[in-house]
C-alpha cells in the first residue's frame, strides 16, 4: 500500500529540525563553582533541538454535521444515497439498541473496514459494503469513534457526514430505537 503524497509532505515538514543554542540552566548556589560563569553567560553553550512544525489546512474538508432533527428526517425519508453507520461495538448495540436503519461497522475492532476488499467486508459483516457513491452518516455513543470512522472512510474515498451528538443525544431527545441490526 502506498502512502498518499500529502501525507509524506506533511511528514517531511514535521521532522525538519533546526538547532538553537542556549546556556544550561543551573540554580545559583555557592556549591557550584561555575555558577557565576553560567549566570554571566560565559559557560559553554549546549545545542538544543527545536522542531519546526508547519500546518496546512488548505484542502482540509470540513465534515458535514447532522443534528437530531436532520437524523429524524433521514430515517423518515430514507434517501438511497445516504447510509447511517453505527460505529459502536456489536455488544453495545445488543445492550442498548441502535438508530433505525443503521448498519454496524465497528471502528475499534474493525478499523480496516474501509481498506479491505468488498468480498472480505461482506464475509466479515454479513452484508454488502455501501458503495462510494453513498454518503455515510456516522454516529457512536458520544461522537469520538464516529469522528475517527468518518475520517478513515473519507480518506478511503467515501463521502461522509457525522452526527456528533450520537447515541447520547439520540436517547436524551427520545429518538426511536431498534434492536434489529443490519
Amino acid at each position: 500500500m502506498s502512502t498518499p503524497r500529502p501525507l509524506l509532505s506533511a511528514l517531511r515538514t514535521a521532522v525538519r529540525v533546526g538547532i538553537a543554542t542556549s546556556a544550561p540552566r543551573i540554580s545559583a548556589s555557592a556549591a557550584f563553582p561555575m555558577t557565576r560563569r553560567v549566570l554571566a553567560g560565559s559557560a559553554p553553550r549546549v545545542p538544543q533541538i527545536v522542531a519546526r512544525r508547519a500546518y496546512n489546512t488548505a484542502g482540509a474538508e470540513v465534515p458535514v454535521i447532522f443534528d437530531f432533527d436532520k437524523m429524524q428526517e433521514l430515517i423518515k425519508e430514507q434517501p438511497e444515497d445516504y447510509v447511517i453507520v453505527d460505529a459502536r461495538e456489536p455488544g453495545e448495540l445488543v445492550q442498548s439498541g441502535t438508530i433505525p436503519t443503521a448498519i454496524n461497522i465497528p471502528i475499534s475492532s474493525a478499523s480496516d473496514s474501509f481498506l479491505i476488499h468488498d468480498e472480505d467486508f461482506e464475509d466479515r459483516f454479513g452484508f454488502e459494503r455501501p458503495g462510494k457513491d453513498k454518503t455515510l452518516v456516522f454516529f457512536c455513543k458520544a461522537g469520538i469513534r464516529s469522528h475517527a470512522a468518518a475520517r478513515l472512510a473519507r480518506e478511503s474515498g467515501w463521502k461522509t457526514a457525522e452526527y456528533p451528538g450520537s447515541w447520547v443525544d439520540w436517547v436524551a431527545k427520545g429518538g426511536d430505537i431498534t434492536h434489529s441490526f443490519n
